[in-house]
């Protein structure tokens, strides 16, 4: 009796074991299953109206999901879900946080980007008329 009760202990031990093992196996593999959304939009110059290609995006805080707008200024990017907010950046430009939707996979984005130049010299005149 005492022997088959040592097995009984063990084999329970065991099966817990793989329960845990399988639990965070499946922990782990949850990221990788996130239900997506797919934004799309175009980014254009701000003061031109001309689209812009080469603009980054990605999901805000989640490198894993970006994208980069075509020569006409469209983009199409998967995101989780539960983003809220998308990064957007390029040389030239200011950088920018766009807000989206949560949930809502049907949105259409539409972003424009302020060149740096236009605002490095509307800082400049400001600083020198503060200056006077």
């Amino acid at each position: 009796m005492k022997m088959k009760t040592l097995f009984t202990i063990h084999d329970m031990r065991m099966s817990g074991l793989r329960l845990a093992f399988s639990a965070i196996a499946l922990t782990a593999a949850l990221p990788g299953m996130a239900q997506l959304k797919t934004l799309k939009g175009k980014v254009v110059d701000h003061v031109s109206k001309a689209p812009l290609a080469g603009i980054q995006l990605q999901a805000l805080g989640n490198v894993r999901y970006t994208a980069m707008t075509e020569a006409n200024g469209t983009f199409t990017i998967k995101v989780p879900t539960h983003i809220t907010a998308l990064y957007v950046h390029a040389d030239a430009f200011l950088s920018q946080q766009v807000s989206v939707a949560a949930y809502d996979s049907t949105q259409t984005i539409g972003i424009e980007m302020l060149s740096d130049l236009v605002v490095r010299f509307a800082s400049d005149r400001h600083r020198l008329r503060v200056g006077k």
